[in-house]
C-alpha cells in the first residue's frame, strides 16, 4: 500500500516472489523483472484500488494475464515493488493450474543466483520465520549448490 501510495498509482505488483516446491521441500526466490516491460512483475500479486478493477476474465487459466492486460489498456498506473519477494509464497502442489514443469521453468529462468541469494539470506531467514505454520527446512538451489534455510530460520 505504501508503494501505491507513494507512486501515486492505481495499481501495486510485486516484481519478485518465493516459488516454494512443497513436495521436494525446495524454495527459489524469482525476480520477474527479466520480463518485457510492463509484464516485468508478478501477475497474481495484485494490490489495487476497487472501484478501477477491471473484471477478471473468465478462464480456467491465464486469467491473471487477462487483468493485467486490461489495467494496461485502460491506462492505469501500476507501482512495481522489488524486493519484498519474501511477502508472497507461490506454493506447487501438484495440483495447480498450470503443472510442476511450467512452475520449474519459472524458477529456473528468473530465480536468484547464488551471490544474490547470499546478499537477501539475512532477511529471507528472519521472514520465514514469521510464518505461523513454517516450511520446514527448504533448500534454495542455485547454480553452485543451494543454500538451506532450517526450520528454525537458521541457514546451514
Amino acid at each position: 500500500m505504501q508503494a501505491l501510495r507513494e507512486e501515486r498509482k492505481d495499481f501495486c505488483f510485486l516484481v519478485d516472489q518465493l516459488h516454494w516446491f512443497r513436495e521436494r521441500g525446495e524454495m527459489f526466490w524469482d525476480d520477474w523483472n527479466a520480463e518485457a516491460y510492463p509484464l516485468n512483475l508478478v501477475q497474481g500479486t495484485l494490490l489495487g484500488r476497487r472501484e478501477l478493477m477491471p473484471a477478471y476474465p473468465d478462464l480456467a487459466r491465464g486469467e491473471d494475464t487477462g487483468l493485467l492486460l486490461g489495467i494496461l489498456q485502460r491506462g492505469y498506473g501500476i507501482a512495481r515493488l522489488r524486493g519484498a519477494g519474501w511477502c508472497y509464497v507461490y506454493v506447487c502442489h501438484g495440483s495447480n493450474s498450470w503443472n510442476a514443469a511450467h512452475h520449474a521453468a519459472i524458477s529456473h529462468a528468473k530465480g536468484l543466483r547464488h551471490a544474490q541469494l547470499l546478499q537477501r539470506e539475512g532477511l529471507l531467514r528472519r521472514r520465514l520465520s514469521e510464518y505461523a505454520n513454517g516450511f520446514g527446512s527448504v533448500r534454495m538451489p542455485h547454480e553452485s549448490g543451494f543454500l538451506v534455510i532450517a526450520s528454525d530460520g537458521a541457514s546451514r
